[in-house]
């Protein structure tokens, strides 16, 4: 076998395809090869996500691994996973489960998740998957009824089979992992923006899996977020209306949103937004039921402080330090200061500094967008308001004040 050696200095050629077809960097004893990954796994595994991904039979059942143990769920000593080091050359982990998964991008959705993905795939030490969205934690074992379960405690699948199937069947049909075991470096980032919003369930089976995973989320002004989503699905469904499920313009795209929120009990209830709101089981039980409904959730989705509440009681409850395992990042300072917030990512993840290659504009759009109408922000600025300046509690003086007009 080949012995692989890190590259020197961190660095590897600044020739990086700039599209979405990605390449796991590898290096012999002597030379320095690029690995691509191989057309046919790209195009299946795009293929299949197309058509549905997770709707298709899944790989290997889980329910083959029932379990016979008291707990779904392996609690691992922090230390046993973290490498402590000033030389940040060097990696945390050489293991391959501490590897895959690396760093999970939540979301949000319509925040940039895309672009930081790649601003991180160009760093010789991180592997970026060519499908956009792998939805394992969410899409795929909701779909499956041996899933880890807020409340399961026993009788369910065990956290390292859990993590066995995203690693060897999610992963490994898309990388080889092969190059992954031979790069010890080589660390693969996972950016599913739907996690952030499923925080009912997806935290803990996340942290129950992977509990070494860095977790980073990026926020963009809740109302602007609204429509660059009602915009991307307005124009993407143009020559096919019957996939707009019913709104024309943005306000009909918000009006019915703002009534499931109203109907299952999220927005009516939320008079006094404090500790006791965001921890009563009535808010679980009804954001539970209104991100089960597979809504568009324009609203829903920019209601940030109860889906980071969920992910930071999740955190606690697994040992997790949100100072250290969790960056919250604004969208609009990672706009105009890409540079320093991508350093910033660096070294909460504790790689190597890189230099970015010059791109151009990701996620433009192609369409023209219209204005949105005064009253319609004025509105939603309305209902926001309370759940941004709840941040400030979650997240520090830094979120003091934001998106206020």
């Amino acid at each position: 076998m080949l012995k692989q050696e890190e590259p020197e200095n961190g660095k590897v050629s600044d020739t990086e395809s700039d599209d979405d077809s990605s390449t796991a960097v590898f290096f012999s004893s002597s030379t320095a090869v690029k690995y691509p990954l191989t057309a046919l796994n790209i195009t299946s595994a795009t293929r299949s996500y197309e058509q549905g991904f997770w709707q298709q039979t899944p790989p290997v059942p889980l329910s083959r691994w029932k379990a016979n143990s008291n707990t779904t769920c392996i609690k691992e000593n922090n230390s046993d996973h973290r490498h402590k080091t000033n030389d940040r050359s060097q990696p945390r982990d050489t293991e391959l489960r501490h590897r895959v998964p690396f760093v999970m991008v939540l979301g949000a959705q319509k925040a940039g998740t895309t672009a930081l993905v790649k601003y991180l795939s160009t760093h010789p030490h991180i592997q970026h998957l060519p499908i956009k969205e792998l939805r394992y934690f969410d899409e795929y074992l909701d779909g499956n009824p041996d899933n880890i379960l807020l409340q399961d405690n026993g009788g369910g699948i065990p956290a390292d089979k859990v993590l066995q199937v995203y690693q060897e069947q999610v992963i490994g049909g898309i990388i080889p992992l092969e190059v992954l075991q031979l790069s010890s470096y080589l660390k693969v980032v996972d950016g599913t923006p739907n996690y952030l919003m499923m925080s009912d369930r997806v935290p803990q089976r996340v942290l129950c899996a992977a509990p070494w995973v860095k977790l980073i989320v990026l926020l963009r002004n809740p109302v602007d977020r609204a429509f660059s989503q009602y915009n991307m699905q307005y124009h993407r469904d143009v020559h096919n209306p019957t996939n707009r499920r019913g709104f024309s313009t943005f306000e009909e795209y918000i009006d019915m949103d703002i009534r499931v929120l109203n109907d299952v009990g999220v927005l009516n209830n939320a008079t006094v937004l404090d500790e006791e709101y965001l921890s009563s089981q009535q808010l679980m039980a009804s954001w539970s039921t209104y991100t089960k409904l597979g809504l568009n959730s324009p609203v829903g989705r920019g209601l940030y402080a109860i889906q980071l509440y969920h992910w930071l009681q999740q955190m606690k409850a697994y040992g997790k330090d949100s100072n250290t395992d969790l960056l919250v990042l604004q969208s609009e300072r990672m706009n105009n200061d890409t540079k320093e917030t991508f350093d910033e990512v660096l070294q909460f993840l504790e790689l190597p500094n890189h230099t970015l290659p010059q791109f151009g504009k990701i996620h433009t759009t192609t369409y023209r967008t219209k204005r949105m109408e005064q009253s319609t922000r004025s509105r939603l600025e309305d209902i926001f308001r309370p759940f941004n300046r709840h941040l400030e509690r979650l997240l520090g003086d830094d979120w003091r004040g934001v998106w206020d007009g």
